[in-house]
């Protein structure tokens, strides 16, 4: 008879974290052991998505995209109709996210009513940067820097965050071009 895997067992076993997720998301268990292991793989996941350790600065964004990921997968999960958060959108994001170079500020996550998923870099309501994660990996952003303005599509691939991108990010948050000081 199978035992069902222990949570260091599985993580050698799937080999990677992207076969681990893979695994996690995708199982179509039927068997009490099958449906041990995809239980086993989502809490090695959970803990390894809320781990400072693992991810440092990332691991609020992660641990975020997990629990959209859960409260946002039925239709109308916002009351008004909204689609299910696509399970692509957060997968990409989630790259998207892991790929950013350290130091650099990490989003805030959010569902966006067409089943897209939305990072946020907002400093104030002045100096912001929002980027629409869907099905592909084109990016819609817009970005505010008081009256500056500029919206337009990045390209992903799924690897290299587009330097593009990490320019307005720096742009936004780059708080020695802040309109206003403090002496």
């Amino acid at each position: 008879m199978f035992k069902p895997i222990s949570l260091a067992a599985g993580v050698y076993a799937l080999a990677s974290y992207t076969g681990l997720v893979n695994y996690a998301r995708q199982s179509n268990a039927v068997s009490a052991e099958a449906v041990s292991a995809t239980a086993k793989a989502e809490l090695i996941l959970k803990a390894a998505a809320t781990s400072e350790t693992l991810n440092g600065q990332k691991a609020w964004p992660l641990a975020s995209l997990g629990t959209l990921a859960q409260e946002c997968a039925t239709d109308n999960w916002d009351g008004y109709g909204a689609q299910a958060v696509n399970l692509r959108a957060i997968a990409t994001a989630e790259h998207l996210i892991r790929n950013l170079p350290e130091g650099l500020q990490v989003p805030e996550v959010a569902a966006e009513p067409d089943g897209s998923v939305s990072l946020d870099w907002i400093v104030s309501r002045h100096r912001l940067l929002s980027v629409s994660v869907g099905e592909s990996n084109r990016f819609a952003f817009a970005w505010m820097l008081g009256t500056e303005r500029e919206h337009g599509v990045i390209n992903f691939d799924g690897v290299h965050v587009p330097g593009r991108l990490i320019q307005k990010i720096l742009f936004i948050t780059d708080p020695s071009d802040a309109a206003v000081r403090v002496a």
